[in-house]
């Protein structure tokens, strides 16, 4: 036992005070924070927690570490002739493989524990939010995912180093079998079996990883990382023998020694598919597992009244079936506690229920999907409709950013508000011919599609409408949207949308600081001006966005107060024809629902850096950049008159595809509470605040100093400390 302590450290030390380890500690730590910062810049707002964001940023960058680490531990021995003295010893070699694989696990340890400074220590400073959802108990889970993987790498490592003479043979080799062949794997069984897809994660290691760090144990994971460490320790046991034994038996002692690898390679896979057959999963009640649901699905259920059936048609050998499963259950307990409706439960699967699932199949549900009913109305909601990707082109990237950000919640609160609601069938146009976004453009971008889809799951009927060909706008248009408008609406277009106004119509408009675009010469006529300046502030995340908190008292800003809205050209509007007063007298009533800082400006020049404030030319915040008007709102109720809505919101692109996918989810919210005041009715989207939804609240400064701080200055102290440390041993020597 003595013996194997002195190899494990004399191992570790050697590793530590090399270079070349110095090196890749350092890349292992940038690069992963790296893929960090760009995972919780591109998951902020969604339902992906901290925990696993950390956790899958630095698998594919363990990979590497541990194949850069293992790929000297034999090989340098032969190249120096050490092992020759380890070979003539009286250590077995068994003893030998297990002192070189712990000292490299060591050090893979260290440079583990040295990246979770990151979100402990430097990310709170910046992001106190942080600290108060995340702490070291609850990185454990995360800790052991990425353990479990790194002992695996380093135990293949080991092996391969043992098989070669060269280092960078053995990490090419090593890379190829951890990252490659499982790859390579996926896409086989792909083309062999189709269908597996949907029950196969793309990435299933980093599957693992996310499963783990959210306190889900698989019995059949864990046996599988286990039996194939033994195992390429067992294999580079007998690489070492036949190397020990070289010249007595020859052939022979080869050809056993790869006959009991190859045996043993039978026996770990035959264990592995039986423990991944019989699996048996543990789901640990962490804080960062349980939901919390907002304000909206509580208020839903409260008042939602009589019994509405969930059924959740799918296979429990479904990737996403707990997450669903344990959101079904949530809402199901949350109604309980609420007295109001009664939600009963209802899980088919349809490998085992094949009466139920013939009879949903029939009924038009198809597998993976949530059934909702109450009385005679039914919903069919698709698993898939609960998951939105963010955007990324990377493969690498997509990996840190968690693939698929859950939005559950709000998907299944639509279901049932609208189960609960009476039947609608309200239209809303969209207007085009003038370079506005259209709601069949998917481009993942700059497309309207999201926002769409989750009209058309709120009930509304989208149809397009061309002014210059029409006579008027038609008579079942509940909501005109004039969204994103490049270019200038006619007299004849500006006079129809004019007299759809004036007979109580609604009005959405999102549009630039471009003054002669769109319908900006109609908006003064009903109160408000669109000025040419582009709204700069410190509060920022990229240099040319801002981020707006300060909302008005409105039906529309109901369930938004601790929301965060992020424009990205905010234009400037502002009341037409004198101070809100004024307009009261004449029964419209102008309302900032949105607006910036007190340090904030209208750039009259944003094309010419660096910005800089001019007082005689340029508006100093606070500045309106979403505004509501409404005439006759307040004699709606007392006489069969309809009050005219208007909203615009100073920015073209707020709910584009962009946007939505990643992190400007409360813009959704707030446009379709816009979307429900001009329909008639109350808002109902609040701002996303269970647990599960995680936000920094970072201005683009911090984003900046955090950047620096990960990605620049703790590398570089690695480096510098283990260079002293190195230097401290070669004076020594």
């Amino acid at each position: 036992m003595k013996r194997i302590r002195t190899l494990i450290f004399g191992t570790f030390s050697e590793l530590w005070t090399s270079l070349t380890t110095i090196i890749v500690v350092a890349g292992f730590i940038a690069l992963s924070n790296g893929f960090f910062l760009y995972a919780l810049f591109s998951g902020e707002g969604s339902s992906s927690t901290i925990e696993s964001l950390w956790s899958l940023s630095a698998t594919a960058p363990l990979a590497v570490l541990c194949a850069l680490i293992t790929m000297r531990v034999w090989a340098d021995d032969k190249k120096s002739g050490m092992i020759d003295l380890y070979l003539l010893s009286p250590i077995s070699e068994r003893a030998l493989v297990f002192g070189k694989f712990m000292g490299a696990f060591l050090m893979v340890l260290i440079a583990i524990y040295l990246y979770l400074l990151l979100p402990l220590f430097i990310l709170p400073y910046y992001s106190p939010e942080v600290s108060m959802v995340a702490s070291f108990w609850t990185f454990i889970p995360a800790i052991l995912s990425l353990i479990i993987q790194a002992a695996l790498w380093c135990a293949i490592g080991t092996f391969i180093s043992a098989c070669t003479k060269q280092a960078s043979t053995a990490a090419v080799i090593t890379l190829l079998l951890i990252i490659a062949l499982p790859y390579a794997a996926y896409r086989v069984v792909l083309a062999w079996l189709p269908a597996l897809r949907s029950t196969i994660s793309e990435f299933p290691l980093a599957q693992n990883v996310t499963d783990i760090s959210t306190g889900y144990f698989s019995s059949g994971a864990i046996v599988f990382y286990v039996v194939f460490t033994f195992f390429s320790l067992f294999a580079a046991t007998k690489a070492i023998a036949v190397l020990r034994l070289a010249g007595r038996g020859g052939r022979g002692t080869r050809f056993t020694a790869l006959t009991a690898v190859l045996l043993g390679l039978v026996f770990s896979g035959l264990v592995s598919f039986t423990a991944i057959r019989f699996n048996v999963s543990i789901d640990l009640p962490t804080h960062s597992r349980d939901f919390a649901f907002s304000e909206t699905t509580k208020t839903i259920l409260e008042e939602t009244s009589g019994e509405i059936n969930v059924t959740c048609f799918m296979s429990r050998r479904e990737i996403h079936y707990r997450t669903v499963s344990r959101l079904l259950r949530g809402i199901a307990a949350t109604a309980k506690s609420s007295a109001g409706a009664r939600v009963d439960l209802e899980f088919i699967d349809p490998r085992w229920d094949l009466g139920r699932a013939a009879s949903l199949v029939r009924s038009g549900a198809e597998e993976n999907s949530i059934v909702f009913s109450k009385g005679r109305r039914r919903m069919v909601v698709p698993v898939n409709n609960l998951f939105t990707t963010p955007v990324a082109t990377n493969t690498t990237i997509q990996v840190a950013s968690m693939q698929k950000i859950f939005i559950g919640e709000n998907v299944c609160a639509t279901a049932l508000r609208r189960l609960s609601r009476p039947r609608r069938n309200d239209v809303i146009y969209w207007t085009k011919g003038h370079g506005e976004a259209s709601f069949s453009n998917y481009d993942h971008v700059y497309g309207m599609s999201e926002i769409s889809r989750i009209l058309r799951q709120e009930g509304y009927t989208l149809k397009e409408l061309d002014l210059s060909s029409e006579l008027a706008v038609p008579e079942d248009c509940a909501i005109l949207f004039v969204l994103c408008a490049r270019d200038e609406f006619s007299l004849t277009e500006l006079s129809r949308i004019n007299g759809f106004l004036r007979n109580g119509g609604r009005l959405l408009v999102m549009t630039s600081n471009k003054i002669d675009s769109g319908v900006n010469k109609l908006l003064k006529s009903w109160g408000v001006q669109v000025l040419p300046y582009m709204t700069v502030s410190q509060r920022t995340i990229t240099g040319t966005d801002i981020v707006v908190s300060d909302f008005a008292e409105h039906a529309i800003t109901h369930y938004l107060k601790d929301a965060t809205l992020l424009l990205e050209e905010a234009a400037v509007l502002v009341p037409f024809g004198g101070k809100e007063k004024e307009f009261e007298s004449d029964v419209m009533k102008y309302t900032a629902l949105a607006r910036s800082d007190n340090k904030s400006w209208g750039e009259s020049e944003p094309f010419q850096k660096p910005w800089t404030f001019d007082p005689a030319t340029e508006k100093k915040g606070p500045l309106d950049l979403i505004v509501a008007l409404e005439r006759g709102g307040d004699v709606s109720e007392k006489v069969a008159f309809r009050p005219t809505r208007i909203v615009v919101i100073g920015d073209s692109t707020f709910v584009m595809n962009g946007a939505l996918s990643t992190r400007a989810r409360a813009n959704k919210n707030f446009f379709m509470n816009a979307v429900s005041w001009l329909s008639g009715l109350d808002a109902s989207f609040a701002a996303d605040s269970s647990k599960d939804v995680f936000t920094l609240n970072m201005d683009r400064k911090r984003w900046i100093q955090y950047g620096v701080w990960s990605v620049f200055v703790m590398p570089v102290v690695v480096l510098i400390l283990g260079w002293l440390l190195y230097l401290r041993r070669r004076y020594a020597e």
